[in-house]
């Protein structure tokens, strides 16, 4: 199988670029490339470094949450891939740090098709954070993710009877 191109070199381009808090490295990318940004993906590096200054480890964790993760899993924001971006930008300290991916849980439980709609939406979140993404959203919320993904009118009649139920 051949390996997969990505448009945006993580540790490359966007990684350093989040650390300097270049505000302006979105909206210089082509059009391939806005594409190609993960914002999710980028928060889960952004939000671990590699050092042993406990301090500025603390200082990741907790900028990354409150600039970004906060308001990441807002529906609206979902939709403006820029302002992900310039949200984890805030988090980044004036130089390049070493971060590293923190693997989620491997094993899930069964989810009812609310949790399976979220997972499928947010693939790296685990049970806890898709549990706090639908506390934390209304009905609308989830039946736009439903539609983003392509729901037919059918499942997403499925999905709010299930709202109904859980709510």
């Amino acid at each position: 199988m051949a390996e997969k191109k990505f448009k945006i070199d993580m540790f490359k381009e966007l990684l350093p670029a989040l650390d300097r808090r270049d505000f302006k490295f979105y909206a210089n990318l082509t059009d391939e490339q806005k594409k190609s940004f993960a914002g999710i993906v980028a928060m889960r590096y952004l939000s671990v470094v590699s050092d042993k200054n406990l301090k500025l480890c603390e200082y990741h964790i907790n900028m990354v949450n409150e600039a970004a993760n906060r308001h990441f899993w807002n529906s609206e924001m979902q939709k403006h891939k820029e302002l992900q971006y310039l949200t984890l930008a805030v988090s980044g300290i004036g130089e390049k740090q070493h971060h590293q991916w923190i693997k989620g849980p491997v094993t899930r439980k069964k989810k009812n098709k609310i949790m399976q709609l979220l997972s499928e939406f947010y693939p790296t979140a685990n049970d806890a954070e898709l549990q706090m993404f639908f506390d934390m959203n209304k009905e609308e919320d989830i039946i736009g993710i439903a539609k983003r993904l392509g729901y037919q009118d059918e499942q997403i009649r499925d999905l709010k009877k299930e709202l109904k139920k859980l709510r």
